[in-house]
């Protein structure tokens, strides 16, 4: 069971998520969260595997401030961004934070699903229009300065790199790939070595960075 907290101010919006989580037979919505300031009291008592984190808390970005908070003291606890924007900065903000998945919220449900189930096994989500905002960011990054020399990527690595990026799970890859699971995990931890990425969302950034992966946007 996935065990999750919802952190929005917006009633409506909240409704539609809750009546959505419902419907899913392995997640659990423990609490809705309308103020910023009720979080961490709660997380005293009971904590979640994932936060859905609305960025636009009150009338400022307190959802970015929230998640550091979060890092900082509950660093087991993943958090997804929730969020109306797609503009490179708020993205890039979101991203240093800490977040571990970015969902638009003009996403259809089933990516938000989707979502949420890969983030819970340890992997990444960003939707179409913020990988492009996280694509137009480094692209104005890499006009300041220069790339460093990239590692060489075998013609498979290339392969996993990309569709991890594009959000498949191991089982996916293996199975499009036609190798076994325990080959795609072995891939994936010598390219998180060769790359020096912390996680799977370092991955992503470097497969977006480096124009791996096609750029959607809808």
């Amino acid at each position: 069971m996935i065990n999750l907290i919802l952190v929005d101010d917006h009633l409506l919006f909240c409704q539609g998520i809750e009546m959505l989580l419902v419907k899913a037979s392995d997640m659990q919505l423990m609490a809705t969260i309308h103020r910023e300031e009720d979080l961490l009291p709660y997380l005293q008592q009971q904590l979640p595997d994932i936060i859905l984190m609305d960025i636009s808390l009150g009338m400022n970005q307190n959802g970015i401030r929230l998640t550091e908070q979060l890092q900082k003291i509950y660093p087991e606890i993943k958090v997804i961004a929730l969020s109306m924007h797609q503009d490179a900065n708020t993205v890039s903000k979101m991203l240093k934070a800490g977040v571990q998945a970015f969902v638009h919220k003009s996403d259809n449900k089933d990516a938000f699903i989707q979502a949420i189930r890969l983030v819970k096994q340890g992997e990444a989500y960003f939707s179409p229009a913020i990988s492009a905002a996280i694509a137009t960011h480094f692209k104005q990054e890499n006009n300041k300065q220069e790339l460093a020399e990239k590692p060489m990527l075998t013609k498979r690595e290339t392969q996993i790199l990309r569709l991890l990026a594009e959000g498949q799970s191991n089982t996916e890859i293996a199975t499009q790939l036609f190798i076994s699971v325990r080959t795609v995990e072995a891939h994936r931890y010598n390219l998180i070595e060769k790359l020096q990425a912390k996680n799977n969302v370092g991955l992503v950034h470097y497969a977006i960075r480096n124009g791996l992966i096609e750029i959607k946007t809808k």
